[in-house]
């Protein structure tokens, strides 16, 4: 368990294995004392990752090893800075479903949505101070280098 502020607690998520995000506040401390509206101390964003899955295909064992490393690192260090939420891999497109309903008919489509150069190949969410702190780690993304990170913000409601 990491704790990105005294009084405040949280759990950080492996990439493969979900592990709930939890906040709490020790029982000596007041409800005053610190404040709990997380919204306050950062912005929460998704990282879409889009990389062409071509590249996927021709890499060698040693070439997804070296990647997978280079994830792990990043990912370590956005856990170690407290800014991790959650991520993961996404199978390839090729085994994607996509579902539309037209008139009250459900309509299947084996495959991607539509075609494209680049497809969304992972995501992380990471807690940012500001888009140019979320801007900083997207640049961080392996995937950042052959394929493409787009940032969005979470919406919140209240």
């Amino acid at each position: 368990m990491g704790s990105a502020m005294p009084g405040i607690f949280f759990s950080f998520p492996c990439r493969f294995q979900p592990v709930p995000f939890v906040v709490g506040m020790p029982p000596e401390k007041s409800a005053g004392a610190i404040s709990t509206n997380l919204q306050e101390l950062f912005m929460r964003y998704m990282m879409l990752i889009y990389i062409p899955e071509s590249a996927e295909s021709t890499a060698t064992v040693a070439d997804r090893e070296a990647m997978y490393a280079e994830y792990g690192t990043f990912a370590q260090e956005a856990i170690d800075k407290g800014m991790m939420k959650g991520g993961d891999e996404l199978k390839p497109s090729s085994v994607a479903t996509t579902v539309r309903v037209r008139a009250g008919e459900v309509l299947k489509t084996d495959g991607p949505f539509a075609e494209t150069k680049e497809q969304l190949g992972g995501y992380f969410v990471m807690d940012c101070s500001d888009l140019d702190q979320a801007i900083e780690m997207a640049a961080k993304i392996p995937g950042a280098r052959h394929g493409s990170i787009e940032i969005r913000p979470i919406a919140t409601r209240d």
